[in-house]
């Protein structure tokens, strides 16, 4: 009897850990070009949800702007992947910092805001947006997972960074596709 009921707490400790796990890290699968060449479309990153760690040099995932309006929307993001239009960039600037080259803006990033690009050139980001609001960051990378391709990581490689389907002459975006929820 006491066997029986030392399985069950294990088993049901387990359970809690992994519903723990799953609401405070994703994994997510990189599409596109725009973070090359620290990430390669079909690398596999962890993310930690929440803009909380998002500091100088992170690569965050936050929800994709709109073409029109950049990040107009505020209030929490959904916390599940699926569905959801992703980009991942990398952090550049953070509240009370000037706007770094490349993006042509006066002042400093705004309070609750950071400034992201991604490491190709023609990437969308901060330069065409500005600054992105924390509130709408799903998450900060913690580590690359592998690859879809399993190609080696590159020498001298920094954390990972973020990519997005290239459609054409279009720009890449910087997407990102859920591994799990």
């Amino acid at each position: 009897m006491v066997v029986a009921a030392t399985g069950a707490a294990v088993v049901l400790a387990a359970l809690a850990a992994l519903s723990w796990a799953g609401r405070r890290y994703a994994a997510i699968t990189v599409e596109g070009h725009s973070m090359r060449p620290a990430l390669e479309s079909g690398d596999r990153v962890l993310i930690r949800r929440g803009a909380r760690r998002a500091g100088r040099g992170s690569i965050v995932v936050v929800v994709r702007p709109r073409i029109q309006s950049g990040w107009t929307e505020s209030g929490p993001v959904e916390r599940r992947l699926a569905g959801g239009e992703w980009s991942i960039k990398r952090v550049v600037a953070v509240a009370g910092d000037p706007y770094p080259e490349p993006i042509d803006r006066p002042g400093l990033v705004p309070e609750g805001h950071i400034a992201v690009l991604g490491d190709d050139p023609v990437s969308v980001d901060s330069k065409h947006h500005g600054p992105c609001p924390r509130d709408r960051v799903l998450g900060v990378v913690v580590r690359r997972l592998g690859s879809r391709d399993a190609r080696p990581a590159a020498a001298g490689a920094a954390a990972p960074h973020g990519t997005a389907p290239s459609r054409g002459t279009e720009p890449d975006r910087g997407g990102i596709r859920p591994k799990h929820q």
